[in-house]
């Protein structure tokens, strides 16, 4: 493989990335701005994120990328998850329950 075939597949492998990158930053804002809740934007913002990667047939190196991307978001909220459905997760702008000293 010769440098300008190397180039060739990086440079293709990106097409549509900034696209997918755009769609997920647009979703965060949106929940955020709808909802207040910043895990709950990172969470959806992960799954826009690989919907947009598949929607845009970006290449499988992406798409999985993504996907892995979205699982591990997902993993790591998984107590903000339980304070959504409980009701008892803080939002943007809201005082603490607890004021540090």
């Amino acid at each position: 493989m010769t440098m300008g075939t190397l180039f060739e597949n990086l440079t293709h492998a990106v097409d549509g990335s900034p696209a997918v990158a755009v769609a997920a930053a647009v979703v965060w804002g949106l929940t955020v701005a709808a909802t207040r809740y910043v895990s709950l934007a990172s969470m959806l913002a992960a799954v826009g994120l690989t919907v947009t990667a598949a929607v845009l047939r970006v290449p499988l190196v992406l798409l999985l990328s993504s996907a892995a991307v979205t699982v591990f978001v997902i993993v790591r909220h998984r107590a903000n998850i339980s304070r959504l459905l409980a009701g008892t997760e803080s939002k943007i702008g809201q005082k603490p329950a607890h004021p540090s000293p």
